[in-house]
């Protein structure tokens, strides 16, 4: 007989680490599946709907977290205040049916995480006990998920302070946001963020990042290289500026990245994570030694 249990009456429960664990969505006003990451081996849908799933407790690892999430059919985040119920249990053995899991706002949520410990098979609720909501920490767990350690290397950040940089502030605190969240979860320290002065082009804007040597690895924010380019570049700006300054290490998003790194809601999915792969693979580069930024 199944233990119930509803959202936010538990920490962590624990299933028998042998056998082969399996999942039902239950509860599903909304059409949806179920999506399992992580695992050693490839789990095993029950039904073209995949509202069910079955794999190996022994393709849960201790380093890399087994996920669970719950994705709308449609592909359209779930609407406010909607919640499933999740029936997760061992054959034969303990078995758990988890009450009114929160999902609105999200096309695809981290519903439960899985891990081996000494004593069997540890669930957390969520992104591995508190649910990352924000779109920083989402993208390294999926990125962990894939088997991809997400390690970023940035020490300082350095925005650009010219007056031409006033209309991509929205972008810069997005990122800012995103840096945060993202370094939050995978606990490591989070850059130091510098905005030096701009040296006299206040009324024209025209100012430059100038870089001076220094140690750790050094991130800046800007709509025109630096010349020469003496630290990795995030251009806020257009990736046109390119063809006449040009900077083969720059990372240059396109509209509709920012515009994802920018977006209020949570409806995060596999094209969030395909359209913010270049910048989570600049966030990871080799740290080098590189300057303290510098306006002039």
């Amino acid at each position: 007989m199944s233990d119930i249990i509803a959202h936010g009456e538990w920490d962590a429960l624990t299933l028998p680490g042998q056998g082969a664990v399996e999942l039902s969505l239950v509860s599903r006003a909304v059409p949806a599946r179920l999506e399992v990451m992580g695992t050693a081996r490839s789990p095993k849908y029950l039904g073209a709907a995949r509202t069910a799933v079955a794999f190996p407790a022994q393709s849960v690892g201790t380093d890399t977290p087994t996920t669970v999430c719950v994705a709308t059919s449609s592909g359209a985040p779930f609407p406010g205040d909607h919640t499933v119920d999740l029936a997760i249990g061992v054959a034969g053995g303990q078995s758990y049916l988890l009450r009114s899991i929160p999902v609105s706002g999200r096309s695809s949520a981290a519903v439960i995480t899985l891990s081996r410990s000494n004593t069997g098979i540890a669930i957390l609720p969520g992104e591995g006990g508190s649910a990352t909501l924000g779109l920083g920490g989402w993208c390294a767990r999926r990125w962990e998920e894939q088997g991809r350690r997400l390690a970023p290397t940035l020490s300082t950040l350095v925005i650009d302070t010219s007056a031409s940089m006033q209309q991509y502030a929205e972008r810069v605190d997005a990122l800012l946001g995103f840096l945060n969240d993202l370094y939050a979860t995978v606990g490591v320290p989070a850059p130091s963020v510098r905005r030096p002065p701009v040296a006299g082009v206040e009324q024209h804007g025209v100012g430059q990042v100038v870089v001076a040597a220094a140690q750790g690895r050094v991130g800046v924010v800007t709509d025109l290289p630096p010349v020469p380019a003496r630290a990795d570049v995030l251009l806020v700006g257009s990736a046109d500026v390119l063809a006449v300054v040009p900077d083969p290490g720059a990372c240059a998003l396109d509209a509709e990245a920012w515009a994802e790194l920018m977006r209020d809601d949570v409806g995060f999915g596999a094209r969030t994570l395909e359209l913010l792969e270049p910048l989570l693979a600049w966030l990871t580069q080799p740290a080098e030694t590189h300057g303290n930024g510098e306006t002039a």
